[in-house]
Order: structure tokens, then C-alpha cells, then sequence
């Protein structure tokens, strides 16, 4: 019984673990408004595959860019237009670690 439980509660944690990821996250902000870039990986601890999506206030997520081989591809996108967006006045700082929706959830929506 004790072998059987363990078992199970160790699936679950797996499962947990899978489909849980975490992201990096740009907050940029200008005249207290707030637009998010983010980075979804889909797998915890890999980088790939990944996507990076576009949150103005009050709008939906868009999906800009996704990479499902290319390790660093998504990173760079995200860093290039959080550049883009401070060059248009925003400011922009990185958060990492965040824990986020998988990919296929953001696309969901």
C-alpha cells in the first residue's frame, strides 16, 4: 500500500512538472501604462520548444514568435523587441522565473 502510494504521488509530481513551465518575462511600462513580453517554454528546464508572447493592457495575448529546435531563439526575439519598445519610450525590465501558462494554453485563449 505504502509502495503504491508513493508511486502514484510521484506520477503526479511528474506530471506537475511537465506541464508546468516557467518564463522571462519583460514588464515595460510608460505614463502608467503596462505591456508584458514574454517568453512561455513549454517544458520545465528546457528551452526549447518556446514562444514569446505580446500582452498590451486590457487586450489579448498574442502569440509573436515560436521556435521548437532553436535554443536562444526565442530569448533574442523577446530581447529585441523589448529593445524596440524602449526605443519608442518604454521602459522595459526583465523578470525571470515566473511561473506561466504552457504555450499550447496561451494559445487558447
Amino acid at each position: 500500500m505504502k509502495k503504491t502510494l508513493v508511486l502514484l504521488l510521484g506520477s503526479v509530481c511528474m506530471i506537475f512538472f511537465v506541464t508546468t513551465a516557467s518564463a522571462m518575462t519583460y514588464v515595460c511600462t510608460k505614463d502608467g501604462k503596462e505591456r508584458l513580453i514574454t517568453v512561455v517554454y513549454d517544458i520545465q528546464g528546457s528551452n526549447v520548444p518556446c514562444e514569446v508572447t505580446y500582452q498590451k493592457e486590457d487586450e489579448s495575448l498574442q502569440g509573436l514568435w515560436r521556435a521548437q529546435n532553436t535554443e536562444g531563439y526565442c530569448e533574442g526575439k523577446a530581447a529585441e523587441f523589448a529593445q524596440k519598445q524602449e526605443s519608442w519610450g518604454w521602459q522595459c525590465e526583465m523578470v525571470e522565473d515566473v511561473p506561466a501558462p504552457t504555450a499550447e494554453d496561451n494559445t487558447a485563449q
